[in-house]
């Protein structure tokens, strides 16, 4: 019975201090320096070091220090922040390049000519512009170097390109001529009747590079992580460096987002036309190419509509991983119109708002976007014909 009545002491545990927080393999604060109670020992462990991988965890123990009362949850790895923003997966993003041809320097090295201009490398996903600095070989190649960020956020969103929420100047990549850009929408039939894609007045350029993230490492063997991204210009094949009439060739056309527009509306195989499949209601399909600064405009043709059931316009598009890459509960809504538009039906359109606008548009009618990304300000133009007489009406502006 006395035996019964003894309490069994229980042993204290092996509980440590943390005196320091310390780098891990070069990268700061993936490692703590403790001080074990019992031993009066010290050592350096890994808090999220080696892509996320913890040594020790962070407790609360009652007074006598033979019981945890609290277990906290380990912090969130860069790693795990960087997937959160969209780092990790294949990702696609369009590109602008602007030059400044009046600033166009002429070298000749070991006999090799050259040309140097300053450029803006626009990124709209990112709604940034990096100065750029490029080089114009005589085989026709260009070699980009990102200099410095002009607009945008430098310190935070830039997690899908560089793993890290900070812009990276630097990046160099060196694109070379692969042929002629083919254009899917200009078919030429052969002799056995079948369709044959031809040649367009563009060219297309193709280039890769690498580099490593410093702040991330691979949870396999603890190096660092490697990103590769490649680029792919499109130009005018009357494009030329010498010449300034060059900077004002035709600009390659303007093409749908295959990961961004409703599951009910279908693109042609060239995606420059979108066809809605479902009389379910309203849908958006959005362009593959955005715009954050300076004067754009292009045109819509209405190949066939009821009144109505036609919305043209700008948006913003989520900032997200590709559409068919998100689970359906956590999918932006396509189902529905975005941003500011016009509907054919003589209105303009605005989250739920319409209001009288312009003029009735149908089969066979174009409509033209000017977008002041500077001022603010959307308008739209009417070509049509009307009544037996062709009309070309500039409708105003339509949201400033």
């Amino acid at each position: 019975d006395a035996m019964k009545k003894m309490k069994l002491s229980h042993p204290k545990l092996p509980l440590g201090r943390v005196i320091g927080i310390e780098p891990w393999k070069g990268v700061p604060g993936k490692a703590r320096r403790v001080r074990w109670d019992l031993t009066g020992v010290e050592g350096l462990y890994r808090y999220g070091g080696d892509g996320g991988k913890f040594d020790i965890v962070h407790v609360e123990v009652n007074d006598k220090c033979t019981r945890i009362t609290k277990r906290h949850p380990h912090d969130e790895t860069s790693e795990q922040c960087a997937i959160r923003h969209g780092f990790g997966i294949a990702r696609k993003f369009n590109v602008i390049l602007r030059l400044r041809k009046s600033e166009v320097r002429c070298n000749v090295i070991d006999g090799v000519k050259e040309h140097l201009c300053e450029g803006i490398l626009e990124w709209p996903d990112f709604g940034a512009g990096i100065k750029v600095t490029c080089r114009f070989y005589e085989d026709g190649a260009i070699t980009l170097t990102e200099e410095r960020l002009l607009f945008g956020s430098q310190d935070s969103g830039w997690e899908p390109r560089f793993g890290q929420p900070s812009f990276v100047p630097g990046t160099t990549i060196t694109l070379s001529t692969t042929g002629s850009f083919l254009n899917p929408s200009i078919k030429d039939n052969d002799v056995s009747g079948e369709c044959t894609i031809a040649h367009s007045d563009f060219e297309e350029l193709l280039g890769s590079t690498s580099h490593l993230v410093e702040s991330l490492r691979d949870r396999a063997n603890g190096n660092k992580l490697r990103v590769s991204s490649e680029m792919r210009l499109v130009r005018s094949k009357l494009f030329s460096i010498d010449d300034d009439e060059g900077v004002s060739s035709s600009l390659p056309p303007l093409s749908f987002d295959a990961d961004w527009h409703a599951p009910c509306m279908s693109l042609s195989e060239d995606k420059r036309t979108v066809t809605c499949t479902s009389a379910e209601g309203r849908s958006s399909a959005f362009l593959s190419s955005g715009f954050t600064k300076g004067i754009h405009y292009w045109e819509v043709k209405i190949d066939q509509a009821e009144v109505g059931s036609v919305y043209i316009g700008v948006a913003e598009k989520p900032k997200s991983y590709p559409y068919s890459n998100i689970s359906i509960e956590n999918r932006p809504r396509l189902n529905r119109w975005h941003g500011w538009g016009f509907v054919n039906f003589r209105a303009t359109y605005n989250e739920g708002t319409e209001r009288v606008y312009g003029s009735h548009c149908h089969a066979g009618d174009i409509v033209g976007v000017l977008l002041d990304c500077d001022s603010g300000r959307l308008s739209f133009f009417y070509d049509g014909v009307k009544y037996g007489e062709h009309i070309l009406n500039d409708l105003g502006c339509a949201f400033e």
